[in-house]
């Protein structure tokens, strides 16, 4: 028998509760800072990346992420939240760097 590891994932701005099974049965808790926390279980790594593209897909910007086994995982720079999808960080400081926003 295996535990699914509960996670605990802060992101910018607030979500009504009907996303809750578009993000896997996470819960949904809004905090008067402006922040949603979404709280529920992966049963893998794979389901945990699957989860990160979804909210990445909504535009929310990922402020912090930890789990049960007290392994804080963040908080995140502010930017990498933002990536297109297929870029990494580096593809992305280079295109600045050039001035260009486009490949």
């Amino acid at each position: 028998m295996t535990m699914d590891t509960i996670y605990r994932i802060r992101v910018s701005g607030h979500l009504d509760d009907r996303w809750s099974g578009y993000l896997g049965g996470f819960s949904v808790q809004r905090h008067d800072d402006g922040t949603t926390v979404l709280v529920g279980t992966v049963v893998d790594q794979a389901a945990l990346h699957g989860l990160l593209t979804r909210i990445r897909d909504l535009g929310l910007p990922l402020l912090s992420l930890s789990n049960s086994a007290g392994i804080h995982c963040c908080p995140v720079h502010a930017r990498s939240s933002m990536l297109r999808p297929g870029r990494s960080r580096r593809s992305e400081d280079d295109h600045e760097r050039r001035g260009t926003g486009e490949p």
